[in-house]
């Protein structure tokens, strides 16, 4: 997973839990296939870190059906970050 963020890209892992109890993990890049493609909704929370050191944390709702999601990152500074998924 990556999210650039002004002239920042931050790059890590996330986590997603779907209503049902399959859960999905990946790091940057990579894809997890065991929750793609069902009709469910869950929740899920992102860690990333820019090469500088500052990291950005991130909480969101996913819904697998529309592949679209809403959430919020709070950056290493306090800033935070409406997140929109498409």
């Amino acid at each position: 997973m990556a999210i650039t963020v002004g002239s920042k890209t931050y790059v890590g892992t996330w986590v997603f839990k779907n209503g049902g109890g399959v859960v999905g993990v990946a790091a940057a890049g990579g894809t997890v296939g065991s929750f793609m493609g069902s009709n469910s909704s869950g929740n899920g929370s992102m860690l990333l870190s820019a090469p500088d050191g500052s990291t950005l944390r991130c909480s969101f709702d996913y819904d697998t059906l529309s592949a679209t999601g809403l959430g919020v990152c709070q950056d290493s500074a306090g800033e935070m970050y409406d997140l929109q998924i498409s």
